[in-house]
């Protein structure tokens, strides 16, 4: 998952500051829960959780593969699992090679700071939605502060 690419479609939608590290907080979630499809048990996620074009798909489809009754995520299960065209976008991001680089690296243990992570992060995008200025300075205890740096 190329940075660049992760964000297609979103960069016209929030300004840059808010899209900052927005890719590797999407892709950590994702990752964990490729690594372990059960923690979608735990949370409340769906696919609008997600902004980008790339983890929206990727989380789509691991929820997809838990509502069939997958426990664990490996080669075999996904491919036989997935329509043709679904693989096929799947094989656009990279595969099963892409799947594996980013689980390697994800420690589900650090799963419940991502979506904290990944909940705040929302919770600005949402803000920034609805009207708040998230760029503009805020007095703060007396001093004024950039509203994005609060959170």
């Amino acid at each position: 998952m190329a940075n660049q690419e992760f964000v297609i479609g979103i960069e016209e939608k929030y300004p840059k500051e808010l899209l900052k590290g927005r890719t590797n907080v999407e892709a950590m979630v994702v990752g964990c829960l490729w690594k372990d499809i059960i923690l979608l048990d735990d949370v409340l996620l769906t696919k609008d959780n997600f902004i980008t074009k790339d983890g929206r798909m990727l989380f789509q489809i691991a929820d997809k593969l838990r509502r069939q009754g997958l426990n664990v995520l490996d080669e075999v299960s996904v491919i036989t699992s997935l329509k043709p065209d679904i693989l096929e976008k799947l094989e656009g991001l990279g595969g099963w090679d892409m799947i594996e680089r980013m689980t390697e690296v994800i420690d589900t243990k650090n799963f419940p700071s991502y979506l904290e992570v990944l909940y705040r992060e929302n919770t600005i995008c949402n803000l920034y939605d609805f009207g708040f200025n998230i760029m503009k300075d805020v007095e703060f205890n007396g001093k004024m502060v950039n509203a994005l740096k609060l959170f």
